[in-house]
């Protein structure tokens, strides 16, 4: 199933997982799962495509989310000069995972620094997709 990747904007206390709002696409995400069909899947396989974002030589965390949470996939998306970027993931989903719907969240790490603590900056959300369902 193929979702648009829309840029997002939450703010520090909302989650940084979040389904996509409306807006502009500026790429997409095709999510499938290998198995059989009616249930729910046990991998999820992905591509994510982001195109012209404002973000040059940026490396996004590619995150699989359902309900508000999200997984780590252990891809990387990290655009070119012009903003475009491509990424691939299988993410094996724990036994006895009942979700069907699934969405893509980039994240990259935060531009907001606390002058006085050293701390490593948060994943902030940049984009994300719809939920699309995968059963």
């Amino acid at each position: 199933m193929k979702a648009a990747l829309i840029p997002t904007a939450p703010s520090a206390i909302q989650s940084q997982c979040q389904e996509a709002g409306s807006g502009a696409a500026q790429g997409f995400a095709v999510l499938t799962a290998p198995g059989k069909p009616g249930t729910a899947p046990g991998r999820v396989t992905g591509t994510v495509s982001l195109k012209k974002a404002p973000q040059h030589a940026t490396t996004f965390s590619v995150q699989l989310a359902t309900g508000g949470n999200c997984r780590d996939t252990g891809a990387k998306l990290t655009t070119n000069r012009v903003g475009n970027g491509t990424a691939h993931f299988d993410v094996v989903l724990p036994s006895g995972s009942t979700a069907t719907a699934y969405y893509v969240v980039l994240q990259a790490p935060s531009a907001q620094t606390v002058p006085v603590l050293p701390l490593p900056a948060a994943p902030a959300e940049y984009y994300a997709s719809k939920a699309v369902t995968l059963s």
